[in-house]
């Protein structure tokens, strides 16, 4: 019974990193064909046409105490601002270059943790967050112009990497308050709220209200849309819950990392991308860093 659920949740794990890692293509794909606030609002709404469904499988209210819901809305707050930044970034960046900049989500989380979850690094993961930060550091000062980096664009995937890593230090800190479907109903929720009504605020500044729903008539967007709501909210959310709950963290944080690699492979692949030896180390250096970094938490002492 034991193997039958370490395989599932392999299983799952694997659909999380192919749902992850073809989001910086989709994202690509939506932005080609919408704008910002529209692919924001309607991955959103995709989303919550879906929620239901969720909510039907886990069998959760979504009741919280009055006094959670200010930590609720801050928790709901970092997701929809890493979308955010994220999105902003990669109209100027590559989605390899994005997808480098996510890889050291787990880098920055394992440094905060110090500070706020009293969690300790050793000597080796030490050396790890700083290996990670120089491939980075490395990656951005020999990247070839604005075929793949731009300043703003860094600069707003830079602050997508904190919010993330906010996100996960506040989920772990507040787990025993929220579970995982609370806090992804109520991200979809807040984050449908807030971006559709700057979409609407956009229409009405320029005046074209009835242009509302146009992206929904271009297939591609229609589909990107679908796929960054459906797959890369909900369905992830569900896929790695399980998989964490399996199997051990440092076992299961893996396939943050296999989705890094799919999401650089996608980009240089489809998208026709500078995918260049420099990014290969550099994504290697960090995955590598990442997994050393979680893979020693697991371990006594």
């Amino acid at each position: 019974m034991q193997q039958r659920d370490e395989r599932k949740a392999i299983l799952t794990g694997m659909l999380f990193a192919v749902l992850v890692g073809f989001a910086f293509v989709a994202n690509k794909a939506a932005l080609a064909s919408g704008g910002l606030y529209d692919v924001l609002a309607y991955r959103f709404l995709f989303a919550l046409a879906g929620l239901p469904l969720l909510l039907y499988i886990k069998k959760e209210s979504l009741r919280v105490p009055r006094e959670d819901i200010p930590t609720l809305v801050l928790i709901c707050s970092t997701y929809v601002l890493f979308l955010f930044f994220q999105l902003i970034g990669l109209i100027t960046c590559s989605t390899v270059i994005g997808a480098i900049f996510f890889a050291t989500a787990p880098i920055l989380i394992a440094v905060i943790a110090v500070p706020v979850l009293h969690e300790r690094l050793h000597a080796i993961q030490l050396i790890a967050v700083l290996a990670g930060g120089a491939a980075v550091i490395l990656m951005i000062s020999a990247g070839e112009g604005t075929r793949e980096i731009t300043l703003v664009g860094g600069f707003f995937l830079a602050l997508s990497t904190v919010s993330t890593a906010l996100h996960s230090i506040l989920t772990r800190m507040h787990r025993g308050k929220f579970t995982p479907t609370i806090i992804t109903s109520w991200v979809v929720i807040t984050g449908a709220g807030f971006f559709t009504i700057l979409l609407l605020f956009d229409h009405l500044r320029r005046g074209d209200m009835l242009s509302f729903f146009a992206p929904l008539g271009n297939i591609q967007f229609l589909l990107s849309a679908a796929y960054l709501g459906i797959g890369c909210i909900l369905l992830s959310s569900l896929t790695i819950t399980y998989t964490f709950r399996i199997l051990p963290a440092a076992k299961a944080g893996v396939f943050s990392n296999i989705s890094t690699v799919i999401s650089i492979l996608a980009g240089g692949i489809i998208l026709h991308e500078p995918l260049t030896i420099l990014h290969i180390v550099c994504v290697g250096v960090v995955i590598a860093a990442a997994f050393i970094i979680n893979h020693r938490k697991e371990q006594p002492g």
